[in-house]
């Protein structure tokens, strides 16, 4: 009574007729809203235009206006460039109807259970429609056969736009968007504005999938995932930053645990702009946390993967086994840098075009450093380094593809270790390295002559061309060591310790070229007796032909071309006590073409090589080599008369004092030609 006497009785009927109009009012809004959403009527609003916009629904009532709660619920929606269709098991609203004014749906409060959502994008082109349409969300009422668009129709500006202040989604079984398809469970949340126009913001966005699963284009990318993420997006105009130019605009942090069951997509996005580096596998794990700001990674971002199976395919080989990667964001002056480090473990190794189980190896590692920022077309700048680590190759023949078919040899048996260190840069445009080649067992096969001992090989390599996986090499080294040499019928010479030693001051190195080696070369080896054995093995030469031409401290240059089918010999020079050879010739196959003289002493012989057949010429051997060839070197044999007769023209005194000299093995007379070959017993 105190609080009407205050009031007022005016005043308590106004308020009480005021309440009996609301309630009125309530009670005509529950009856007539439900009706019309029972009836089908507020379905028939909506659904004007049904090959625009379609709203379906089992069931729905609403308590108050701008509330509502709705089972069964199915959107479509058909623009110029999308078609878009969600559902939901169970969804309720609260919409504030003032906003309406100005043409947006303000949604301050919505839950939903049980959703999906699907999108994809119209065709342009038969072609484009022909190769997305098995893995495109299906939506139903609109066939994909059907939704071709016009590439000169504009979209028109949206006009309404919606605001969603608050919004939880449990139950997400699926979110298909083109060819990427995510299904769960999972849940969802955060605010979201899109329009009036085409801008949209993201708001205290968070997912949290605790069984997750991904599919690309068909394919499985993601199975048995936890994915937890929290994002924002700041207002950005969608219709001007298209596709992932909203990257700018997205900060957040995500963490993943997930098995990724074949292929490497983030490893082969990471070195998209490395065309001589790209891997594949199967199964494997993977654990990554992300922080980003403003699109860009920044420190303390990780991915880390384990597998059992990784394939590295790398300039022309291909190494398999079990590995682990890292990739970590780390601070930089400019701006952070991506650092990876990936190791391979007990793995096989051999050439792209077979399977990786000519060599195997105990560690392959690959470390890179780069400021790729993962999206754009441009090349980073960065540095790769790849190392080899023990590798041993079990059975040399397989190199056998190494050497021409002409050469006359073969790889009958052995076993090599290799070890290999490069570095180059991601644009491709350097790379320097070293790879070292030790052999044990070595035995060669070169028709009726065999040969067993060790190679050497170390050749440092820079100025790599990594594109055209070409290098320059410095200073390479072969050596032959503790090389038996035998013929395999019984009455065939031996030459025990033989050694020879190949150095190659400079050159260039390709995988790819037809030629794998082209330069300038050096070389010596103890005496001729193999080249002899094997020159001579079909044809064999007379006890005192062999004797002429087994000679002692041999030592020659040469320009030389390598490759699978051909050997080019340019400008060789071989020079001995009494033996000079000089030679310009190719080998392709079992045909030989070029010129060869070959002198002893003061008797010459020149050879014009035509294919399968041989010229000979035996008079004026060095004049008709130096007419064909301006690089011949001067004759040995007159250097050596000249200094001869200086020796004889010395005075008395100079003789005397050469004469009381102790002689050293050196300074001993060597004996002629007749000595050497006409006073030996028969």
């Amino acid at each position: 009574m105190g609080l009407i006497a205050r009031l007022g009785r005016r005043t308590v009927r106004i308020l009480a007729i005021v309440l009996a109009v609301i309630v009125g009012l309530e009670v005509v809004y529950l009856v007539v809203g439900n009706v019309m959403l029972r009836a089908g009527t507020v379905e028939r609003l909506l659904n004007k235009r049904p090959e625009k916009l379609k709203v379906h629904y089992e069931s729905a009532y609403t308590l108050f206006p701008g509330h509502a709660v709705v089972k069964g619920f199915r959107i479509r929606s058909q623009a110029t460039r999308s078609q878009i269709e969600a559902q939901a098991d169970w969804v309720r609203a609260l919409v504030n109807p003032l906003p309406l004014l100005w043409k947006t749906v303000n949604i301050v409060r919505a839950d939903v259970r049980g959703a999906e959502f699907r999108m994809r994008r119209r065709p342009v082109t038969p072609e484009e429609l022909k190769d997305k349409e098995a893995y495109v969300p299906p939506i139903e009422g609109l066939d994909y056969k059907d939704s071709l668009r016009d590439p000169t129709k504009v979209p028109k500006v949206p006009k309404w736009g919606v605001s969603v202040t608050s919004c939880r989604v449990d139950e997400v079984r699926e979110v298909w968007i083109d060819d990427y398809r995510i299904t769960g469970p999972g849940s969802a949340g955060g605010g979201l504005t899109i329009g009036p126009g085409r801008w949209l913001e993201l708001d205290g966005t968070w997912v949290e999938f605790p069984a997750l699963r991904v599919a690309a284009g068909g394919k499985p990318a993601l199975e048995d995932s936890k994915l937890s993420a929290e994002v924002g997006i700041a207002r950005y105009d969608y219709g001007e930053n298209k596709g992932l130019k909203f990257r700018p605009y997205l900060s957040g942090q995500v963490q993943l645990d997930a098995a990724t069951p074949g292929g490497s997509p983030l490893l082969n996005h990471l070195f998209r702009h490395v065309p001589w580096l790209s891997f594949d596998g199967s199964s494997r794990r993977t654990e990554a946390e992300l922080r980003i700001e403003k699109g860009q990674l920044r420190p303390g971002s990780r991915v880390k993967m384990t597998t059992d199976q990784l394939a590295v395919n790398f300039l022309v080989y291909r190494a398999e086994g079990k590995a682990n990667v890292e990739v970590k964001v780390v601070d930089a002056p400019d701006r952070p840098r991506i650092e990876l480090e990936l190791l391979l473990n007990d793995f096989g190794i051999g050439l792209a075009t077979a399977t990786p189980d000519a060599a195997v190896g105990k560690r392959l590692r690959l470390h890179a450093s780069s400021n790729d920022d993962l999206i754009s077309d441009s090349i980073p700048d960065g540095e790769l380094e790849l190392e080899l680590d023990e590798v041993f190759a079990r059975d040399l023949t397989r190199a056998n593809y190494l050497i021409p078919a002409g050469a006359g040899i073969r790889i009958k048996g052995g076993s090599a270790r290799l070890d290999a260190r490069l570095k180059a840069s991601t644009r491709g445009n350097s790379g320097e390295g070293k790879l070292t080649l030790t052999t044990e067992g070595l035995a060669l096969d070169a028709g009726a002559l065999a040969m067993t001992g060790k190679l050497d090989v170390s050749v440092p390599i820079s100025q790599g061309d990594m594109m055209a996986q070409r290098f320059a090499i410095d200073g390479m080294q072969v050596k032959l060591s503790g090389f038996d040499v035998a013929g395999q019928t019984a009455e065939r010479k031996t030459a025990p310790g033989w050694w020879a030693e190949l150095d190659a001051p400079r050159g260039m190195f390709g995988f790819k070229d037809a030629e794998m080696f082209r330069g300038d070369v050096a070389f010596k080896m103890r005496d001729s007796a193999p080249l002899v054995l094997f020159l001579t093995a079909k044809k064999p030469l007379p006890k005192i032909g062999e004797r002429i031409l087994e000679v002692q401290d041999i030592q020659g240059k040469s320009g030389l071309a390598y490759g699978n089918d051909r050997i080019e010999i340019r400008d060789l020079l071989v020079a001995s006590d009494m033996i000079e050879l000089q030679a310009c010739m190719a080998v392709q196959g079992k045909s030989a073409r070029g010129d060869v003289l070959a002198v002893y002493d003061w008797i010459g012989v020149g050879v014009e090589l035509k294919g399968t057949r041989q010229d000979y010429h035996l008079t004026g051997a060095r004049r008709w080599y130096g007419s064909r060839h301006a690089g011949a070197a001067p004759d040995q044999s007159r250097e050596r008369k000249e200094k001869e007769r200086a020796a004889a023209e010395q005075p008395p005194a100079a003789k005397k004092d050469a004469e009381e000299k102790p002689k050293q093995p050196a300074d001993e007379k060597k004996p002629n030609w007749f000595e050497r070959n006409l006073s030996k017993k028969k």
